[in-house]
C-alpha cells in the first residue's frame, strides 16, 4: 500500500539553528509491505538536496573551526566535517539515498556510511541533528492535505 509523505531535508545553520527545506509530497513514496512493514523510498531530487545541504554543513563547519572554542566541541565538528567529506567525494555512497528504507512511524533510520538519517518522528529533530550533520525528516500526510 502506498502512502503521501511529506519531506524536509533539514541541517544546522551557522548560528546553530535549524534550517529546513520543504520538498513537499512528490519526493519520496511511503509505502507498507504485505509483512506490514513500513518503508521510505526516497527520489532523486532528496539525494541532490540533501548533497547540496552536506556541502552547506561543510563551509559552517569550516567557519565553526576557525573560531575559538571547546576542544571536545571542535572534535564533534571534525568528525561531522570528516563524515560529509567522505560522503561529498564518494558517489556511491550518495546513491544509497535512492534505496528503500525501512522507517516505522515514529522512528528513525541512519542510512550506513553517509552522514545521514530519515526520520519519521518531528519532536527528535533536534536531538539526531547534534548526531547527524544532515536529517531527512518524513512526515506523513493526511488524505485531504495539500499537495506540491
Amino acid at each position: 500500500m502506498f502512502d503521501r509523505c511529506s519531506i524536509s531535508v533539514c541541517y544546522r545553520g551557522p548560528e546553530g539553528d535549524i534550517k529546513q527545506k520543504d520538498l513537499g509530497t512528490k519526493s519520496a513514496v511511503l509505502y507498507t509491505t504485505r509483512t506490514g512493514g513500513e518503508h521510505v523510498h526516497l527520489k532523486l531530487k532528496v539525494a541532490a538536496e540533501v548533497v547540496e545541504a552536506a556541502k552547506i554543513c561543510v563551509s559552517t563547519i569550516d567557519g565553526q573551526l576557525a573560531a575559538p572554542g571547546d576542544d571536545n566541541a571542535k572534535l564533534k565538528l571534525r568528525s561531522h566535517k570528516e563524515r560529509l567529506t567522505r560522503f561529498l567525494d564518494d558517489l556511491e555512497s550518495q546513491m544509497k539515498l535512492r534505496q528503500p528504507f525501512p522507517v516505522p512511524a515514529n522512528k528513525s533510520f541512519p542510512i550506513a556510511g553517509t552522514p545521514v538519517e530519515i526520520l519519521r518522528d518531528p519532536t527528535k529533530l533536534e536531538g539526531r541533528l547534534l548526531t547527524n550533520p544532515v536529517v531527512v525528516l518524513v512526515t506523513d500526510v493526511i488524505g485531504g492535505e495539500s499537495e506540491d
